[in-house]
């Protein structure tokens, strides 16, 4: 960019310095041709007793024209003084010629004169377009007087002898005075051209060392202002993405205190306070794995995982911002559930996918997105896909570095610290891996990363296999009946802490052939929303058969009428989404615990 600056800096002063030349010439040859005209119309004036001709009025009013022309060229307006010089010269010569001596007359010789300045002034194009004009309008006045339609029969001989030599003797006077001054402004460039060298001769040297040194410092100094740039950008947009958080816990805070907030708006108080401070939490992580990164202190700690329970764990947790954006989500395994435990840093490699799919979320608005991986021989190729705005090619290379240029139109659209991308590319590096991307704009983004591979043949017992406990003799028995599996995985995870064998059910017809097999379960969490039987039918029919199990109710309706409706079905009691823990806790402790 640098390079192409100066480039063309130089060739913008190459322009200027050739435009002045030009006004030079053409100033010279404007006060050559007054000087010249002038004495000339002078002397032809007073030989002619003070009676001038018709082609001497022409060459008066041609000489006001070229003085005109002179201080135009004076106000600096280069271009248009040479093109009003050609269009005078030209125009003038040709209609003296016409009204006089037509092609005898000794103005015709000035074509010569107005082609090689139209070539010096104005391009080879002008020249030769004049050369043309001058062809035609000779050959034109030919014509006329053969023709008979123009008569220039009455001039002398004797005339045009007189009027050219002294035309030419003129001419030739000028030249030796500008031959004198130009043989003076030589001898004066020459030395000024001496002293220069000698002055060169003796500065190159240093100008040589001082450049080195002065690239050297501007590098340096160049580096330096980038980084101190960018880290101030960074520090600004931290400062603004930690405010808002803090902004809604404070005054957040508040509200749920004052004695006026209803418990529904408590509730919100708390979810939105909960939100807040995990955005807040996951700003604080990325500023300390950042400082890490800088001071070379990560430690990778493997441990071996079941990478599909992993990976579907991810999945579960993103689908809810998916699905309300309307998006397909899709989860891609390469391994089979039963021969899947690698060694990796769970962690780590965590924060990386987590990182990727809410940059996936966060730009895309329709389509679909995909992750998941695949086995590259002694690699394992993560990957996450959209279909989303895309990036383009200029801002590629900067998402990776640590501290990336900020782009203000996303930055004010989307938000963001920008420190996802680099601690994920530290982090992957870290595991001996890379991160690579493809992107088009407009259609979407492929982030792909490697780490290596290697299948632990003994899995660990420590690693998730299952959602519910071993079922002993007095575990108490649950059945989930709902029919999304994003639900069902949250009331799973929900029970879990409370040791329960845990049955699931995804239609009323299944909750029902289950409770057949084996009636003797300790609580019942019935969707009410179900495809086919509905909870209402499906509690009936389970009350027919057991009039004491408890049967709870969720369903993301809770007014009066709904709650009422359920009790009348036989459900015990009815809890509204979104299901939270104390929410599960409470009702295992009402009854299966009292």
């Amino acid at each position: 960019m640098a390079e192409y600056k100066k480039a063309t800096m130089a060739t913008d002063k190459k322009q200027k310095v050739l435009g002045l030349q030009k006004g030079r010439i053409l100033g010279a040859v404007l006060l050559s041709l007054i000087a010249l005209l002038g004495l000339f119309l002078s002397i032809k004036l007073i030989l002619y007793h003070f009676q001038p001709s018709r082609s001497d009025l022409l060459l008066y009013g041609f000489l006001g024209l070229i003085v005109l022309n002179y201080f135009i060229l004076k106000t600096n307006r280069i271009a248009l003084a040479s093109n009003l010089f050609i269009v005078l010269s030209f125009g003038g010569m040709s209609v003296i010629s016409f009204m006089d001596y037509g092609i005898r007359n000794p103005a015709l010789i000035s074509f010569l004169l107005i082609i090689m300045f139209s070539g010096l002034l104005l391009g080879k194009r002008a020249s030769v377009i004049l050369t043309i004009l001058s062809i035609l309008v000779i050959w034109g006045l030919a014509y006329l007087e053969l023709s008979g339609l123009r008569s220039y029969q009455g001039t002398k001989v004797s005339s045009i002898g007189r009027d050219l030599s002294l035309f030419i003797l003129l001419s030739q006077a000028l030249v030796i005075l500008f031959n004198r001054l130009q043989n003076k402004s030589m001898r004066q460039l020459s030395a000024s051209r001496r002293n220069y060298k000698t002055l060169n001769t003796e500065l190159k040297q240093q100008i040589e060392n001082l450049e080195t040194t002065n690239k050297e410092l501007r590098i340096d100094k160049e580096k330096a202002e980038e980084s101190n740039r960018q880290k101030n950008g960074l520090l600004s947009n931290l400062s603004h993405e930690i405010r808002t958080p803090m902004n809604g816990i404070m005054g957040f805070s508040e509200l749920l205190i004052s004695p006026s907030s209803t418990e529904a708006e408590k509730e919100e108080y708390n979810s939105i306070l909960a939100n807040s401070c995990t955005q807040l939490m996951s700003l604080v992580d990325d500023i300390i794995n950042m400082s890490k990164i800088e001071s070379g202190i990560i430690e990778i700690e493997l441990q071996p995982i079941n990478l599909n329970a992993f990976l579907q764990d991810i999945y579960f947790k993103h689908s809810v911002q998916v699905r309300n954006k309307n998006l397909d989500f899709k989860l891609e395994k390469a391994l089979p559930d039963d021969n899947c435990i690698i060694k990796t840093d769970e962690v780590k490699l965590l924060q990386i996918i987590s990182n990727l799919l809410k940059n996936a979320i966060k730009f895309t608005h329709a389509g679909s997105i995909r992750f998941g991986y695949r086995i590259q021989l002694d690699w394992i190729e993560f990957f996450v896909s959209d279909t989303g705005t895309g990036i383009r090619k200029s801002r590629q290379d900067e998402l990776f570095k640590s501290y990336p240029q900020e782009d203000k139109e996303i930055a004010k659209k989307y938000g963001g610290t920008g420190l996802g991308l680099p601690i994920s590319k530290a982090f992957i590096e870290k595991m001996g891996g890379r991160i690579w991307l493809e992107s088009e704009e407009g259609k979407g983004t492929s982030f792909y990363f490697t780490t290596p591979f290697a299948i632990v043949e003994e899995q660990s017992k420590n690693t998730r296999a299952g959602n519910a406990v071993k079922p002993g003799p007095d575990t108490p028995r649950v059945m989930v009946v709902e029919d999304l599996k994003l639900n069902e995985r949250l009331l799973i995870e929900l029970l879990k802490k409370h040791e329960l064998e845990i049955l699931t059910a995804e239609t009323g017809e299944k909750a029902l052939e289950c409770f057949e097999k084996s009636p003797d379960f300790d609580l019942i969490l019935m969707d009410i929303k179900l495809p086919g039987m509905d909870g209402h039918e499906t509690t009936r029919q389970i009350r027919r058969r057991d009039k004491h199990v408890p049967i709870i109710a969720h369903t993301a309706h809770s007014f009066s009428g709904d709650i009422e409706i359920a009790l009348t079905a036989g459900c015990n009691d009815l809890i509204s989404k979104p299901i939270n823990q104390h929410t599960i806790d409470q009702i295992v402790k009402k009854y299966l615990e009292q």
